[in-house]
Order: C-alpha cells, then sequence, then structure tokens
C-alpha cells in the first residue's frame, strides 16, 4: 500500500507541473520561456519527489519493507534526474528571454528608424514602405498595408500607404504599378478588413475560407492562410488599419497586445503627416497670398489664429507708414485703431474673430504719422485641409477719398434739401448700394416715415416683397451690365407705406455721376387717387352700357318690328312718325355706341380676341349685312376684287365693326343710285381692303383732322349728314390695336377711298390657328366623311361645314377606323369603293359594335342601290344617296340622321331681364322658334329642368348674378344647346365651346338678331349620345 502511494505520488507532481505549464501559456507566456520555466519545474519536481522518497525509504525501511541498498538507488536516481531537468530548463529559459529581448529591441528600431524616416525625409510614403516591411519581418507575416481611414457618403473606406506587392498577372501588375504610389483605395465593407473598419475592433481569421466574414479573393490571389485586421485609434476615433497575412502560427490576443507600440507609432505617424499637409497648404497658401498681395496697392495682413501679425505686404506699409518688422507679433487693431475708431465697429469685428467668420467692415485707422484715414476692411479665415482655422487674411482699401466726397455730398444735398422739400412729388436719392441719401417732405407724406428713419437705410423698405428681395440685385446687375428695368424709365410700380400698407405709386429714376460714384434720383408720385378715379370711370362705362344699351335695344327693336309691318298696318301719319321715331333712335344708339367705345378704349377696357382669320368671309359678311343699309340710301355695294386665303389676326367682330364705319360713311356721302366699291388686294406682306365712294370728297382743310375725335368736315347744325364725328377715330383705334393702318385718297368732287391695311400671317403663324378657329365650329357636331376621291371628300366638306358642322376626312377604311375609335361622331357618309375595304364590310362591323350600333351613316356612292339590295335592311339608321348627289337631299339626309328634325318650332330660352326687350325679340322671331323667358338665373336654371332647348338667348348683367354662371349647367345638359350672348357688356371672347355668336346690345339689328338665331338654330346640336337630362 504505501509502495502504490509513493508512485501516485510521481504521478500527482508530473501532472502539477502540466497544468503550471498550460496556466503560464494561457496568460501569454512565449513557447520559449515556457518550455524553460516548466523543465526547471520538472527539475524540481524530482528532486522534491526524491526527497520524499528518501524520507519514505527510511520509514519503510523501520518496518522492513526494503533494503537499505534499494532506497539509495531511489534517491539518487531522483537527485540527478532533477539536478539534470533543473539545469536544462535555466538554459532553454535563458534563451527564449534573450531572444524575447532581441524582438522588443527589433520593435524599437523599426519604431525609431519610421520616425527618424518620417522627420529627415519628404517622402512620407517611404516611411510607412519601410515600417511595414519590418512589421512583416517582427510577425512572420507573409504580405499587409497600412492605410488610413477617410469617409465618403457616410461609409469608412482604406486608402494605403503601404502594401505589398502580391500582383499575379500581368493586369494586376500593372494595376499596381499605376496606384500604389497614390495609394489604392479599398471601399468594399463585406471582406475582413471591413468587418474591421465597420466594427473598429480587431479581427483575426486563422481559416479565412471558412470565415463568414471573408468576402473570398479574385481568382489567381495568392492563398490567404491567416489573417489581422487591427485598426489604429488616436483620441478615440479610427484614423487607420494595419493588415497583415500568413503567419505560420496564426494570430492571437497576445500578438495584439505585442504589437501595441506599432500601433500607437502608425496613429502618431499618421497624425504627423496631417499636420505636414496642413503646414503645406498654409505655406503654399501663403505663398501665392503673398505674391498676389504683393503686386497690390491694397494693404494686405496675415496673421496667425490669434490674431498676431506674420507678414504684411508694401500695400500695407505705403498705407499705414508701419514696416513688418514693426507689428509683427503685434494684433493690427492695437496698432492702428484710434480715440475716433468706431467702437461698434471694433466689437463687430473682435466677435466676428470669435466666431471664425468672415467679415467687411469701414472703420477710421491712423497711421503711423497720426494721420486718419477711412478703410474698408474684409477678413477672411485661412483654413487648412481639414477646415481647421489657421489664420487670418485681411485686406484693407483706402477710401478716404470716397468718405470726402460722400461727406461734399452730404453737404450739398442740406443746401438742395429746402428746395426740394417744397416740391409736391417726393424725390429720393440713394447711392450705388441703394443707401437713402435725402428724402424731401413730399416722401415723408407718401410714405408716413420722418426722414431720420430712412436716411442710412436701403432704400428697398419703401417697396413690398417681392421687390424688396431682387432690389439689390437688380441695382448690382445694372451697375455690371448696364441694363436698365427702371432707371431712366419711368413706370407704375407698388409702394410700402410705413404702416405696411402698399399704393400705387409713379416711378421714375434718374442715374447721375457724382465725383466718380453713382447717384441716383428717383421722382416718386401716389397715384392712388387717380386709380380711384379710373376704377369708377371703369364701373361708370359699366354701369352705363348696361343701363343704355339695354332699352336703347328694346325701343329700337320694337320700332323696327312696327315700322317693318310686323304687327300691321299702320295709318299714312302714324307709319311717318314711327319711321321717324326709328331713325332717330338708331341716330342715337349710334351716338352712344361711339361714345362708349371711345371711352373704353381710353380706360383700356375695351377686349379684343385676337385670332387668324380669313379676310375674305369678313369683308363678305359687313357687305351682307350692310345690304339694307345701301339700299335704304338707295346705294349699292360691290365687291370688286378678291384675294382668296387671306390669313390675318384680328378680332373678328371689331374688324367687322370698322367695316360698318366705312360702309356707312361711303353710303351717306354716296350720291344717289351710284355704286360703292370694295376691293380686297395683296401688297407684299399685307392685304389691303379699299372702300370707295362717288362722293363730294374730303376737302383739303380738313384732311390733317379727319382721325380726330368729333371731327367734322361740316360741323354746323345744318349740316346735310349726322354723325358724333367719332367713327373714323374709333376706325383707326380699333386698327391700330390689331396691327393695321387705316388711310385714304380724295378729290373733291372725285369721291374719296379709304383702304384699310393689315399684316398677313406666314403659313406657320396661321397654321395653328387655322383649323382650330377659322374652320371648327364652336358647339358643332362633329361628322367623319369617308370619302377616296380627294375632289369629292373637299365638296362633302365644304357643303357640310357650310351647313354648320365640323367634319373630319378619311379616305380609307382603316384610317376611318381608326377616326372612330378615337373620336365620337354624330353621323358619318361612307363611300362604298374604299380602296382597302368595301364599305359594306365596314358598316358590317360598325354594327357589330355596341359604341357603333347606332351610329347614324349616310352611303354616298355610285354604288348605293346595289349597297342597299345588299344589306336589305339589315341595319337600321342608314341612308342612301347615289352619286352624283343632289346637295339638298344630302343636307336633309345628314339633319334628319343628326337631331331627328320633326317639323315643331326648336324652343329658345330668353334670360333676359328687361320685359321689353323679351317682348321684342319674341315678336321679331315668333315665326321660327318658340320662346320662353327668364329674368333671372334662378328661373332659367328651373326652366332648363323642363328642357329641352335649342338655343338660349343669354345676358350677361342679371339681378342674381353673372350670365356666365349658367354655361355650366348648359354644358351638363346633353344636347347641349347653343348660345347667343346677347348683352351690353362688351364680351370679345367666349369662355365656352358652346356660345355660337356675342353680340352687343344697341349694335345689333333685328335683321342681324334675326339671322344669327336662325343660323344657331339651323346647327345640330354637339351630341346626340344620351338623351337630355334635368341639369
Amino acid at each position: 500500500m504505501s509502495h502504490i502511494s509513493f508512485e501516485a505520488l510521481r504521478v500527482l507532481l508530473l501532472l502539477a507541473i502540466i497544468l503550471a505549464l498550460w496556466l503560464f501559456r494561457r496568460r501569454g507566456c512565449k513557447a520559449g520561456t515556457c518550455a524553460g520555466l516548466g523543465l526547471v519545474m520538472a527539475g524540481f519536481g524530482l528532486m522534491l519527489a526524491g526527497t520524499l522518497l528518501h524520507i519514505a525509504g527510511d520509514w519503510r525501511g523501520a518496518v522492513g519493507f526494503a533494503s537499505p541498498w534499494n532506497r539509495l538507488g531511489e534517491h539518487l536516481v531522483g537527485y540527478l534526474g532533477g539536478l539534470l531537468l533543473t539545469l536544462v530548463g535555466l538554459l532553454r529559459w535563458f534563451k527564449a528571454v534573450r531572444a524575447q529581448e532581441l524582438r522588443q529591441g527589433r520593435m524599437l528600431s523599426a519604431i525609431t528608424r519610421s520616425q527618424a524616416n518620417f522627420i529627415h525625409t519628404s517622402d512620407t510614403r517611404q516611411a510607412f514602405d519601410d515600417l511595414l516591411r519590418d512589421i512583416l519581418d517582427l510577425t512572420g507575416s507573409e504580405y499587409g498595408f497600412i492605410g488610413e481611414v477617410h469617409q465618403r457618403e457616410g461609409q469608412p473606406y482604406l486608402k494605403t500607404h503601404a502594401i505589398t506587392n502580391i500582383a499575379w498577372n500581368e493586369e494586376t501588375r500593372r494595376f499596381f504599378t499605376e496606384h500604389a504610389p497614390q495609394g489604392m483605395e479599398f471601399t468594399n465593407l463585406n471582406t475582413l478588413f471591413g468587418a474591421a473598419l465597420r466594427s473598429g475592433e480587431p479581427v483575426i481569421a486563422n481559416d479565412p475560407a471558412r470565415d463568414p466574414r471573408s468576402g473570398g479573393l479574385p481568382p489567381g490571389h495568392p492563398a490567404l492562410r491567416s489573417f489581422l485586421g487591427l485598426p489604429i485609434h488616436m483620441g478615440g476615433a479610427m484614423v487607420g488599419m494595419l493588415g497583415i497575412a500568413n503567419r505560420r502560427d496564426g494570430y492571437d490576443q497576445g500578438l495584439i497586445d505585442w504589437l501595441d507600440p506599432l500601433s500607437s507609432t502608425i496613429g502618431q505617424l499618421f497624425e504627423a503627416r496631417r499636420a505636414v499637409l496642413a503646414r503645406q497648404a498654409i505655406e503654399t497658401s501663403h505663398r501665392r497670398l503673398s505674391l498676389v498681395a504683393s503686386h497690390t496697392n491694397n494693404g494686405v495682413v496675415i496673421t496667425d489664429r490669434d490674431g498676431r501679425v506674420q507678414w504684411v505686404n508694401a500695400g500695407f506699409e505705403r498705407l499705414t507708414g508701419y514696416a513688418l518688422s514693426e507689428v509683427l507679433g503685434r494684433k493690427p487693431g492695437g496698432v492702428l485703431h484710434g480715440p475716433t475708431s468706431d467702437p461698434a465697429t471694433v466689437a463687430q469685428m473682435r466677435a466676428a474673430l470669435q466666431r471664425g467668420e468672415s467679415f467687411e467692415v469701414e472703420i477710421l485707422n491712423y497711421a503711423k504719422d497720426g494721420h486718419a484715414y477711412w478703410i474698408s476692411l474684409s477678413v477672411d479665415p485661412l483654413r487648412d485641409e481639414v477646415g481647421q482655422i489657421q489664420g487670418y487674411i485681411g485686406i484693407e482699401t483706402d477710401i478716404s477719398a470716397r468718405k470726402a466726397a460722400q461727406a461734399a455730398l452730404e453737404v450739398g444735398a442740406r443746401h438742395t434739401q429746402a428746395v426740394l422739400d417744397n416740391v409736391l412729388d417726393g424725390i429720393i436719392t440713394i447711392d450705388g448700394r441703394g443707401i437713402i441719401a435725402s428724402f424731401n417732405l413730399a416722401a415723408e407724406r407718401i410714405f408716413g416715415y420722418v426722414v431720420t428713419e430712412v436716411i442710412g437705410h436701403n432704400v428697398s423698405m419703401l417697396m413690398p416683397e417681392p421687390h424688396r428681395g431682387q432690389h439689390d440685385d437688380y441695382l448690382r446687375n445694372y451697375q455690371a451690365s448696364g441694363v436698365a428695368k427702371v432707371i431712366g424709365i419711368g413706370r407704375e410700380v407698388e409702394g410700402q407705406r410705413k404702416d405696411g400698407s402698399t399704393f400705387p405709386m409713379e416711378l421714375a429714376v434718374t442715374a447721375i455721376d457724382r465725383d466718380g460714384q453713382p447717384l441716383y434720383i428717383g421722382i416718386v408720385r401716389d397715384i392712388s387717387e387717380r386709380k380711384r378715379m379710373e376704377r369708377l370711370k371703369r364701373e361708370f362705362i359699366s354701369t352705363v352700357s348696361h343701363e343704355l344699351r339695354t332699352p336703347l335695344t328694346a325701343i329700337r327693336g320694337a320700332l323696327g318690328l312696327i315700322a317693318g309691318g310686323a304687327l300691321g298696318e299702320l295709318p299714312g301719319q302714324v307709319t311717318r312718325m314711327i319711321e321717324i321715331a326709328h331713325r332717330n333712335s338708331e341716330h342715337l344708339t349710334h351716338l352712344i355706341n361711339d361714345l362708349l367705345d371711345m371711352e373704353k378704349m381710353a380706360a383700356g377696357a375695351m377686349r379684343f380676341d385676337m385670332q387668324a382669320q380669313d379676310l375674305m368671309p369678313l369683308v363678305e359678311r359687313a357687305i351682307e349685312t350692310y345690304h339694307t343699309y345701301g339700299e335704304a340710301r338707295r346705294v349699292s355695294f360691290r365687291l370688286s376684287a378678291r384675294v382668296e386665303l387671306a390669313m390675318v389676326r384680328v378680332d373678328a367682330q371689331r374688324f367687322l365693326q370698322v367695316m360698318a364705319n366705312l360702309l356707312s360713311n361711303a353710303a351717306k356721302f354716296s350720291p344717289v343710285d351710284s355704286q360703292v366699291e370694295i376691293a380686297v388686294t395683296r401688297l407684299d406682306d399685307h392685304v389691303r381692303v379699299s372702300v370707295s365712294d362717288h362722293g363730294p370728297g374730303i376737302p383739303a382743310h380738313f384732311r390733317d383732322r379727319i382721325f380726330e375725335k368729333f371731327s367734322q368736315a361740316d360741323a354746323s347744325d345744318a349740316r346735310p349728314q349726322g354723325g358724333s364725328g367719332l367713327g373714323l377715330a374709333i376706325t383707326r383705334e380699333l386698327l391700330e390695336r390689331m396691327s393695321g393702318q387705316i388711310g385714304f385718297d380724295s378729290l373733291e368732287g372725285d369721291g374719296t377711298t379709304f383702304h384699310v391695311d393689315l399684316p398677313l400671317l406666314t403659313a406657320d403663324a396661321s397654321e395653328g390657328d387655322t383649323d382650330a378657329t377659322a374652320q371648327e365650329l364652336p358647339g358643332a357636331p362633329r361628322l367623319l366623311v369617308v370619302e377616296d376621291n380627294a375632289d369629292v371628300a373637299g365638296l362633302l366638306s365644304s357643303l357640310l361645314r357650310h351647313a354648320g358642322f365640323n367634319v373630319d376626312l378619311a379616305g380609307d377604311a382603316r384610317s376611318a377606323l381608326a377616326r372612330l375609335q378615337e373620336q365620337r361622331y354624330a353621323a358619318m357618309t361612307l363611300d362604298l369603293l374604299l380602296p382597302d375595304q368595301h364599305g359594306i364590310e365596314i358598316i358590317r362591323t360598325l354594327r357589330a359594335t355596341p359604341e357603333h350600333r347606332d351610329l347614324p351613316i349616310i352611303v354616298v356612292s355610285a354604288l348605293a342601290q346595289e349597297g342597299q339590295l345588299t344589306l336589305a335592311g339589315e341595319f337600321d339608321a342608314v341612308d342612301w344617296l347615289a352619286k352624283p348627289f343632289d346637295e339638298s337631299r344630302l343636307l336633309t339626309s345628314v339633319r334628319q340622321a343628326v337631331h331627328g328634325e320633326d317639323g315643331r318650332k326648336p324652343r329658345v330660352l330668353h334670360v333676359e331681364d328687361d320685359a321689353d326687350l323679351l317682348q321684342v325679340v319674341s315678336t321679331l322671331a315668333r315665326e321660327i322658334a318658340e320662346f320662353i323667358p327668364a329674368r333671372t338665373l334662378v328661373e332659367a336654371r328651373a326652366q332648363l329642368r323642363h328642357g329641352p332647348f335649342s338655343v338660349v338667348i343669354l345676358d350677361l348683367d342679371l339681378p342674381d348674378g353673372s350670365g356666365w354662371s349658367l354655361m355650366a349647367d348648359l354644358q351638363s345638359l346633353h344636347p347641349t344647346p347653343r348660345v347667343i350672348v346677347l348683352s351690353a357688356q362688351d364680351t370679345a371672347a367666349s369662355p365656352a365651346e358652346a356660345v355660337v355668336a356675342t353680340m352687343l346690345k344697341s349694335r345689333i339689328s333685328n335683321d342681324e338678331l334675326l339671322a344669327t338665331l336662325q343660323r344657331a338654330i339651323r346647327l345640330p346640336t354637339n351630341s346626340m349620345e344620351q338623351p337630355y337630362a334635368e341639369a
């Protein structure tokens, strides 16, 4: 039993030794050191075991278990073995310690060498290359890199300062050669080094191929057996990274701890490099600034970050009298400021410097000889590449002459202020920066400021936004370019008073030069009262237009009906009285129309609807309209020359008014049974309309005044021809508003020719308007003409357009079907012999689709009879016309197809608040329509709910609102009625397509009204798709 215990004791001692070695290794003991210590411990253990055995042997001997010689042998073996192990362990330990000292020395040498290289060479990249080689040698690694961490769009990336060349093919060798000297950038964060960049912690990968953080290697890349990514931190921030790879024994925390001095060295080198670059940038900047500054007349000062002078140029020395040696290391303010330097400006400068901001000031300085001078000082901070302020640069400009000129200007301003204060208009002067220099009493009354509140302030304080914010830019642009928007050009603008209210004013600005500096003089006139009077005038014109024209229209219309016999035969004496009244009502109507037109033009209230028009239809319409007027005076009108397709841009209504004045004048002054000739001719890029009479001609003394207001050759009360003397003045004004001109040729006793010239539109200018304006009929239904013969298609198109339809053309089946998919049509005409498909097939195709099942089709074809037999009544809503077709038969068929005329009178809703005019119009047109009156908007909407109506005659001035508000109700109806606007308002343009005519009360005759109504009734409705719906 005792023998077994002694053997167990030996085993336990050996186990204790092994455990001690493992603990040493866990605590970072190097392999050689641990081995030596282990051997020493093992030797001591054996020696201890021998001693214990000796003691035990003595005990065992005492009881007779072993002989003394056996015990002696065991003792000797234990002692000798322990001694031998101890000696070997000590030798191994001393050797490991020596190796560690050598490695530590190599590390210190590497650190010292890198620092020395960095200090003594200008090539910092070489210092990093040498340091990387030392680190690879110290750690036994194959390759690696040293890189600096940067940020781009919030993401870190690495830029190398040193990297091992591991290029494996021609492409990578070329890439390394081109990019390594400048530093290679690595931005992929899905890599081992990327994991270190993201986390800021070391990354150890001793099996990279299986490490999930690895992003893999490109084909041909040298093997990566182990990797250490070691972030470099300085001041709590990651500034760089050391990456090394392929150490034979891999990487561990002990190596990271051992490399800590090298890591700190790399961080210090990064910081030092940044400082060197910043210093170099500043030195470069200083050299450049010095080079520039030495050649300028301005004073230039460069200071350090504390504001102490480092350098001044020759201009500073000339300006101040101080040499660089006298101000070096001193603050400029302490040298140059004096007793009258503005303390507030000094405080402003100090505050800006404390905030590290740029500033510009004007301040009074003192030179070395004691004399005071004004400077304009501009100061900017000098920053390094990371934005840190390294100093300041100040540029001083001597502005003493300008200040003296300003002082003289102020003296002159005081001398003239007394004169300016007695002017009714506001007079304001400003300098080149927009600063108010003078402000007279009238300006105080206009704007509500006293002079002390505005002098020295920017004139933009007198303007509302957006002009206030834009004024300084405008002034600078004018001074730079000379392009004026107000200066030298009087205009109406808006001003702002002290209380914030705005008002209209006339502003005239003149620029002058005073002592080499710009000065601007503005003359301001408050035109609030004038604007108020203009508004009242416009309101008066509007009121008078309605209150005069409406009853005049009723009187004139009623007298016209009676005089025309519409109400039956009258006794001869009554007939004569009615004719006198009718004639004078016409005269009064023309007079009032002329007066109101002149007032509207003077007030700028007359509107023009300028559209591209074919001139000939307008001339023909004017001749047709005034045919009756000429017959009443036994004068005929003849169109002696015409120009086809003379496109002009005019307001049709205003042009007809021009023609009316010329034709009525020609008829009035023509002899009985004579002829007035109208000729339309082309003159280069103009078209001329001439109206020639055979009257007495224009007297020579009157020709210079013929276009003046109220001018008449015979102004006596006994003149044979009436008139206001405004007709030709209005005519000229109207033509000039439409870019036209009027002139005349006359011989006394041999008649007069008035000629109107209008510019012709070019094809490009008129092309867009021709289809939409000259040919489109607002509110008219649209027809599709399918015909492959161009002549027949043109004939059908012309015939149907004159009948009040809008027309689209298709020359074959494919284009016809395409148009039917894009556009709703009220009906279509169809030729059967088309180039790509027979018309019968088109009919069958359309009848097979729900949206075209009920589309009216009028077949116009040489094979109409054969086609009719082929279908044999198979489909409804198809009519047949054989070529050559009868035009009246075609129009009857189309009208019947579009809106099913049944012989009943069309219903007309007349919305008018004047009961007399309602009665006159209904009496005038009772034979062609049934009239339903509505005197208010409410009544009109009620009547619309009981429709339908073919036409609505609409007054715009109604007791409960504007007639335009009824348009939404009308346009919601199906079909939409045609609208005739009959109002005292001068309406040049209609805001709705349903409006087919606009007429001015008192300017329209009974015949014109009746003709317009008949045309509107004949126009088909613009939709047959849905039944009539309630509004």
